[in-house]
């Protein structure tokens, strides 16, 4: 039950966010074991006069950064490890060479704790 936040810039295509959010989904089936029906991709787009890395405007190309809530213990090291590398090529494919990929955080939360339309993880585990 992934749920996804990508922060960019707002200066970059529609397109290319949609491009993102399906390869998103598809490295959560694929390298993250999943269900798509669960996954949710969403994008906050900053204004590039507000986006700052190392104290300096994102300029020239957008600077990225990805917040995905899991639950904890459904992956192993090297399921994440794949998952930020794909992440990383994927953006560098999609928004070009001057895109940068500032980060990915993996956050993990209790099984009691997460939930999907109402229903905790804990609870679909039991089921």
């Amino acid at each position: 039950m992934p749920f996804m936040r990508v922060t960019v810039p707002s200066n970059v295509s529609a397109q290319s966010n949609a491009a993102l959010a399906k390869d998103l989904t598809n490295f959560s089936v694929t390298t993250l074991r999943k269900p798509r029906e669960m996954t949710t991709v969403t994008f906050v787009r900053v204004e590039p006069s507000e986006y700052f890395i190392g104290g300096e405007a994102v300029e020239p190309g957008p600077g990225i950064h990805l917040e995905v809530s899991l639950t904890t213990g459904t992956n192993s090291a090297d399921e994440r490890k794949r998952f930020i590398k794909e992440v990383s090529e994927s953006i560098v494919r999609i928004y070009g060479p001057n895109a940068t990929l500032r980060g990915v955080a993996l956050t993990e939360y209790l099984p009691e704790s997460y939930g999907y339309e109402g229903i905790t993880r804990y609870e679909r585990s039991h089921r």
